[in-house]
C-alpha cells in the first residue's frame, strides 16, 4: 500500500493505492466468505467449492465485499501510523476497482484546527485589576453550604417538611422518568412543586400540575425517600 496526503486547513485527504497482488488477497477472502452463504442445488450450504461459487456469485458483490474489508484495514493502518485525531467520520470515495488492477480510493477527514494562542501576558497588562469584596450575605451563604455538606441524614417515616432531604422520581407525557434529590424548601424545583411535596411520605404518589409555556404540565411524582437533615455545630474545627 502507498498513499499521498494533502491538507487544506483542517481537512486531510488521503489518496491510497493498493497493489493488485495485495488486493487479490481481499478478493479471495471475500469469495470464501460469500461462498459460505451460497445455497446451490447438489451442495450443502457452506460447502460449495470456490471455483463453482465464483461462477454463481455476482462479481460486483465480490468486489464490494473485498473493497470494504480492504478500506477498513488500510485506513486503520494509516490512522495508527499518522496518529490522526479526527473530529468527523471518514468520507470514502472509490476511484478505481477491477480485478488485476490496483485498487485506488480516497479518504477525506476533518481534524482539529491548529490554534495559535495570543500572548496572554501582554493581554493581562491591559486589564485593570479590581478588588473583590465579600459581603456578609456571601459569607453566610458559604457557611451554610459547609454545614449542609457535613450534615447527617437519617431516614424519616413521617411526612416531609421544609428542611428535609427528599428523593423523588417524576415523569409526564413528554418527559421520561427522571430522579432528583434535594433539600425541601430551597427552591430547587419550579415554583409550586416543592409546596405540593410537603406532607408526603416515602412511597406516596401524587400528580402535580405546573405551568409550562402557556400550558399545564401534569407531573406524576413518586417519593422514594424522606430523610431528616441534622446540621453539625458550627465550630472552629469544622
Amino acid at each position: 500500500m502507498t498513499y499521498e496526503k494533502k491538507q487544506e486547513k483542517n481537512k486531510l485527504t488521503y489518496h491510497i493505492t493498493v497493489k493488485p497482488q495485495e488486493f487479490d488477497k481481499y478478493l479471495s477472502e471475500a469469495l470464501a466468505s460469500l461462498a459460505k452463504e451460497l445455497d446451490l442445488k447438489g451442495f450443502r450450504k457452506g460447502n460449495v467449492p470456490l471455483p463453482i461459487a465464483e461462477k454463481h456469485l455476482d462479481e460486483t458483490q465480490v468486489l464490494s465485499e473485498a473493497s470494504n474489508h480492504c478500506i477498513e484495514e488500510k485506513w486503520l493502518e494509516i490512522i495508527d501510523k499518522e496518529d490522526i485525531e479526527a473530529i468527523s467520520a471518514p468520507l470514502v470515495n472509490i476511484l478505481k476497482i477491477a480485478k488485476g488492477n490496483p485498487f485506488e480510493f480516497e479518504v477525506e477527514i476533518e481534524i482539529l484546527p491548529e490554534v495559535n494562542l495570543p500572548d496572554y501576558k501582554k493581554i493581562a497588562k491591559t486589564v485593570k485589576s479590581e478588588q473583590v469584596k465579600t459581603t456578609k450575605k456571601d459569607f453566610d451563604k458559604a457557611l451554610k453550604m459547609i454545614l449542609q455538606a457535613n450534615a447527617k441524614l437519617s431516614q424519616k417515616d413521617g411526612p416531609a417538611e421544609k428542611g428535609d432531604f427528599i428523593e423523588i422520581a417524576y415523569s409526564s407525557d413528554t418527559i421520561k422518568e427522571r430522579k432528583d434529590g434535594f433539600i425541601l424548601g430551597q427552591g430547587q424545583l419550579a415554583k409550586g412543586i416543592e409546596d405540593d411535596l410537603i406532607g408526603l411520605k416515602k412511597g406516596d404518589k401524587k400528580q402535580i400540575t405546573v405551568k409550562e409555556k402557556q400550558r399545564d404540565l401534569v407531573l406524576n411524582v413518586s417519593v422514594n425517600s424522606v430523610q431528616k437533615v441534622e446540621l453539625p455545630e458550627l465550630s472552629p474545627e469544622l
